[in-house]
This record gives structure tokens, sequence and C-alpha cells, in this order.
């Protein structure tokens, strides 16, 4: 619980700097590193939607229907989870190391 609110508030600074960098517009050094801010907020929200989700099957699993197919989608969500964990943390480093 306590590496997903880290990852939350992680998002919600990507997401601050990308409206920033948004409002100062060509005053940002450059474009590339303006759509690497914006993916980057983007994979952890997707991340984030899919931990609820996640939850939220936990909490209520007939909502797949079938406590069997509530079990399938959380191994799919958590799968899914890992891919967007590994794509944002690349993607963050990058841009840490960058200077961004």
């Amino acid at each position: 619980a306590a590496e997903k609110s880290l990852r939350h508030e992680w998002r919600k600074r990507e997401k601050d700097r990308f409206y920033a960098v948004t409002l100062m517009e060509g005053a940002w050094p450059r474009r590339r590193r303006r759509k690497q801010s914006e993916t980057l907020g983007h994979l952890l929200g997707l991340e984030r939607d899919a931990l609820l989700l996640i939850e939220r099957l936990e909490a209520e699993p007939s909502l797949a229907g079938h406590a069997t197919n509530a079990m399938r989608a959380r191994r799919a969500l958590r799968k899914y989870c890992g891919t967007l964990r590994k794509r944002a943390d690349k993607l963050g480093s990058q841009l840490h190391s960058a200077g961004v």
C-alpha cells in the first residue's frame, strides 16, 4: 500500500510538471521532453487505474461475473501493471538522468 501511494504521488508530481511545461510553452527546452513527461504521467495513471480495478475485483469478485473470472482478470491486470511499471520506471530514470 505504501508503494502504491508513493507511485501515485510520483504521478501527481509528473502531472504538475507537465502542466507547468504546458503553461511555459516555448520556454521549455524541448518538445521531446514535454512528450516524455506527458507519457510518464499517462503510464503512471494507467497503472493506478489498473491497481484500483484489482482492488475492486478483490472486494467484489461478482463484478467479473464469477470468482474464477475475477481471479483471471486480477492476474491479467497484475501482469499489465508490471509492464506499465517497467515502462514508467525506465522513462522516469531517463528523465531524471537528463535533468528534467
